[in-house]
């Protein structure tokens, strides 16, 4: 991993101080669903979702196939990578995010802000982080928060009847999340101002690992006077003292652009086109298209 940066040199990694993408230039598989929003709120008229998904091994016997026990799942990026324990990786993958109160210390207390320390001399908190256990177990308040969440601050309890149910979902606020164009989006979200980026859902173009790394030093303890670690000490300028400060932010240097994708209304699922394994093989997508809508059209009169 490189140090991080500053943001000035963020900003000039785009054409000259950039570290190398391991992963571009690579296709991936993409699972892609339209679905309209009357669909997904619920009859109490919540208005924030939260997803996650697993993967389950496929058990064979002789010709039955039946699904087998979870080896892994996803919700918010960097969860398990960066601060769930070691010793504890495994069971994690293997559970259900209903029963994630009891990872609620990993984030509390996080290593990661120390190892940083350790490796690079960045800012280390060294007060309870609640402002993590937010981010990725209960939503932040005010931006994808559901209601219910709200009513207690205490960092045990799960409860389906008004406390917080402390679990890892991708939670999006249908309300602030709206479609922007690439040119209007920050990759930083809601640390560049934008709060329709991650935390609130994930965009193809949030750096997801600049904002996880910025939230890791603790750039959400400084603003509106420490809210969301109340914990902290506050200093004279109202912000907690041994929080990230200063106006720069750390970085990868390998940024990301939601312009890089398709980003207009109509582009929707806003991926590009996989890349050929075979530079001499190309794809005709216009051919491939009016080859599907024209067999779909014969199923159709039949």
């Amino acid at each position: 991993m490189a140090a991080p940066i500053t943001a000035t040199a963020r900003n000039a990694a785009n054409t000259n101080a950039r570290n190398a993408n391991s992963i571009d230039r690579f296709s991936v598989i993409s699972f892609v669903l339209e679905i309209h929003e009357s669909c997904l709120v619920n009859k109490f008229g919540g208005r924030v979702l939260g997803v996650w998904a697993s993967t389950r091994k496929i058990e064979h016997k002789h010709d039955k196939h039946y699904t087998g026990e979870q080896t892994s799942r996803l919700a918010n990026p960097l969860v398990n990578e960066l601060f769930i324990g070691t010793a504890y990786k495994n069971e994690w993958n293997s559970r259900h995010p209903s029963g994630d109160a009891r990872y609620n210390e990993f984030l509390l207390f996080p290593s990661l802000p120390v190892i940083l320390n350790s490796l690079f001399g960045v800012i280390a908190p060294n007060f309870e982080r609640r402002d993590l256990l937010a981010v990725f177990h209960q939503g932040v308040p005010g931006v994808n928060q559901p209601v219910n969440h709200a009513s207690t601050t205490s960092s045990s309890s799960s409860s389906s009847t008004g406390g917080p149910v402390f679990a890892d979902l991708l939670r999006i606020n249908l309300d602030s999340a709206a479609f922007k164009p690439c040119s209007a989006q920050s990759s930083l979200g809601p640390l560049g101002g934008d709060f329709a980026g991650w935390p609130n859902g994930r965009r193809l173009g949030d750096d997801v690992v600049d904002i996880a790394l910025n939230a890791g030093q603790g750039i959400l303890c400084t603003i509106a006077n420490g809210a969301l670690c109340p914990g902290a000490t506050l200093g004279g300028d109202g912000k907690p003292v041994g929080a990230f400060v200063g106006a720069n932010l750390y970085t990868d240097l390998v940024p990301t652009n939601a312009c890089d994708f398709k980003c207009t209304a109509d582009d929707f699922p806003f991926l590009n086109p996989p890349i050929p394994g075979n530079k001499l093989f190309t794809i005709d997508l216009n051919y491939v298209q009016s080859q599907t809508e024209d067999r779909l059209a014969k199923n159709a009169a039949t």
